[in-house]
C-alpha cells in the first residue's frame, strides 16, 4: 500500500484495514506532524508539496515524466501550495513547475477545474457559511479568530469535500489571525480545518486536539457537539498564545 499526502493512519478512513492487511506500506508525506505509519518512509518536512517528492521518486527510478504524469504532479504542487500562495512556496517549487509546464501540460485548463469550476449549489452553500461566519477578537492573546460551520443539512446533495473551499474565503478575513471552518461529517463528527497567516502556529494547535498538519494549514476532528468543539479550539487557542 502507498499513502500520499496522509500524516496519520487515522486519516486513511476505510483504507486503514488495508494498510493493516499490507505485507508493506509506503508512506510519502511532507507533513511536520507525520506520525511514523508505514514499513517505508518517504518523508521531507520542507517539501512544499507531497508531489515534489513524488516527482524525485519517479526521477530517482529514471522514469519519463508524460504529459499525464506531469499534470498530476502540478496539480499537487499547486494545491498544497495554494497556487503558490503559502509560505512553503520555494525558488525549487517554481523551477519545478516550470518543468512541468515545459512538457506542455494545459495549467490554465488545471488550474480552472481546480479552482475555478463548482457547481452552483456549491457556491451557494460557501456564500452562506460566509454570511454566518462569527469574529471572536480577543482570541490568542487579541489577533482573533474567525470561524464558521456547515453541517450535513446545510450542505444537502453535497458530499464533504464540497466544503473544503470556504476557509479559502474566510482566510481572508482583515481582522483575524486565525480562520477556522467546521466540517459536519457524514458520520455526525465535526472536522477542523485551520488556517494562519503569520504568527499562530495551527499545526501545533491541531496536533494538541488529535490532528496535524503544517504550521498555518491543519486540521482534526472532534467527537464533542459544535458548540463545544468551538469553545475547545478558542481554550487552545488562548493557551498557546499564554504559554
Amino acid at each position: 500500500m502507498i499513502s500520499c499526502d496522509v500524516s496519520s493512519d487515522a486519516r486513511l478512513g476505510s483504507a486503514q484495514v488495508i494498510l493493516k492487511e499490507a505485507a508493506v506500506s509506503i508512506a510519502i508525506d511532507h507533513h511536520p506532524s507525520f506520525t511514523g505509519f508505514g514499513t517505508i518512509h518517504l518523508v521531507d518536512p520542507k517539501a512544499a508539496a507531497t508531489a515534489e517528492i513524488v516527482l524525485e521518486l519517479i526521477d530517482r527510478l529514471e522514469l519519463p515524466i508524460t504529459k499525464d504524469i506531469a499534470g498530476a504532479i502540478y496539480s499537487g504542487l499547486t494545491t498544497d501550495t495554494g497556487s503558490f500562495k503559502y509560505q512553503s512556496t520555494t525558488s525549487h517549487t517554481l523551477r519545478t513547475a516550470a518543468r512541468l509546464l515545459d512538457t506542455g501540460i494545459d495549467s490554465a485548463k488545471l488550474s480552472r477545474l481546480l479552482f475555478d469550476d463548482e457547481p452552483l449549489a456549491a457556491l451557494v452553500m460557501m456564500g452562506d457559511a460566509v454570511s454566518r461566519a462569527q469574529l471572536v477578537s480577543d482570541v490568542a492573546g487579541g489577533q482573533g479568530l474567525v470561524h464558521t460551520s456547515v453541517s450535513i443539512e446545510q450542505r444537502i446533495g453535497l458530499d464533504e469535500m464540497a466544503v473544503e473551499r470556504v476557509i479559502e474565503s474566510l482566510r481572508k478575513t482583515s481582522e483575524a489571525e486565525v480562520a477556522a471552518v467546521l466540517k459536519q461529517a457524514d458520520d455526525g463528527h465535526w472536522k477542523v480545518s485551520l488556517r494562519s497567516k503569520t504568527t499562530v502556529d495551527v499545526g501545533a494547535i491541531a496536533n494538541g486536539l488529535g490532528g496535524g498538519g503544517h504550521k498555518h494549514a491543519s486540521g482534526y476532528s472532534s467527537k464533542a457537539n459544535l458548540d463545544e468543539t468551538v469553545a475547545e479550539l478558542i481554550a487552545a487557542l488562548n493557551a498557546k498564545s499564554v504559554s
